[in-house]
């Protein structure tokens, strides 16, 4: 079997993968710019892992006026890139993360995709270091009713089938390869020699959901135990149960 990704152990989404693949090969979409890293990919296929991440209330301030900004009918439609920062600790002799500092990160420069400015990017690790920050993760922003020509949009030549079996959503509401991709090249390489430090990645959807994945343990898991701490609520993440229901999938 093929691998897409050195991170990526799950063999459902290798299995997945090579049929995207087969899919770009059978339509010659490689002729039209779309490769594999473009293929939607569910969060929902991840190992779980429920370790308690903290988000504060300035964190949470800020992280409901950037899903404001992407509910915006008016504003421009464009991805955008943070870095999030905070702590590991223990509590009761568990493992927790808390989320205390979002950064943004964006290379304005670049219309729509989001982009990560290495200078802001230098900035941030800066203010990780003065902090004694130890929890880092990569943020960026999925954009609402993407306008994309049907033939470049991968996601339209994969069959409904293909989707409900590997939990595919409407676009916006989907991590890709390139995620995974950007995650190992970039702060998993960068930090993994450090054992004192939990680099992560984030997708936010334009519904509030969260898609936060890392290696933990040596595996690549999706967190889903996100608290907002102001109202010791669950920020929301994509579930199984939920998009069986809306597609009424038994």
């Amino acid at each position: 079997m093929a691998k897409y990704n050195s991170l990526i152990m799950n063999d459902n989404y290798n299995k997945y993968l090579e049929s995207v693949q087969k899919v770009i090969d059978n339509y010659d979409l490689s002729d039209k710019g779309i490769d594999i890293t473009s293929a939607p990919m569910s969060p929902m296929m991840m190992d779980s892992n429920d370790i308690p991440v903290l988000f504060m209330p300035n964190v949470i301030e800020e992280y409901k006026k950037i899903v404001d900004q992407l509910n915006n009918s008016n504003a421009e439609m464009r991805e955008h890139a943070y870095i999030m920062l905070g702590r590991q600790g223990r509590l009761d002799k568990e493992d927790i993360y808390s989320v205390y500092q979002i950064v943004d990160c964006n290379d304005d420069a670049i219309d729509r995709k989001s982009v990560f400015d290495t200078l802001k990017l230098t900035d941030a690790l800066k203010i990780m270091q003065d902090n004694d920050f130890n929890f880092i993760s990569l943020l960026r922003t999925n954009v609402k009713n993407k306008v994309v020509d049907f033939d470049k949009s991968l996601d339209n030549y994969i069959s409904d089938e293909l989707k409900n079996k590997e939990f595919i959503r409407d676009d916006s509401l989907n991590i890709t390869l390139y995620d995974i991709n950007l995650y190992e090249r970039s702060i998993y390489d960068y930090f993994k020699n450090y054992s004192d430090v939990t680099a992560c990645s984030t997708v936010l959807m334009p519904n509030g959901e969260l898609a936060m994945f890392g290696i933990h343990d040596g595996k690549l898991f999706r967190y889903t135990n996100l608290i907002d701490v102001s109202t010791a609520m669950n920020i929301k993440v994509s579930n199984k149960e939920e998009y069986l229901t809306a597609n009424m999938i038994a």
